[in-house]
């Protein structure tokens, strides 16, 4: 039985990993609906920050279909906690 606390551990894994990621929803077919980064200061993020995001969410897409998880994603959203 897939895990909530697989999902809650790897998502923060990733937020972790990637500091300029806010939020990121998956819509019911597990694809990108929306995906929140930090504003840049100065105009727009290289193309290397969006790979690096990119690159992420779908390393956590595929080991949560690997563990029997990714069904716990369908439109759902995930965002880092403010502290």
């Amino acid at each position: 039985m897939p895990s909530q606390s697989l999902i809650d551990r790897r998502v923060r894994e990733a937020f972790a990993r990637v500091p300029l990621l806010l939020a990121v929803t998956f819509d019911q077919d597990l694809a990108l609906a929306d995906v929140e980064v930090q504003p840049c200061p100065r105009g727009d993020w290289s193309d290397q920050v969006y790979v690096e995001v990119d690159a992420e969410i779908s390393e956590l897409v595929a080991e949560l279909k690997h563990a029997g998880a990714s069904e716990l994603l369908r439109g759902r959203t995930f965002a880092r906690a403010l502290q």
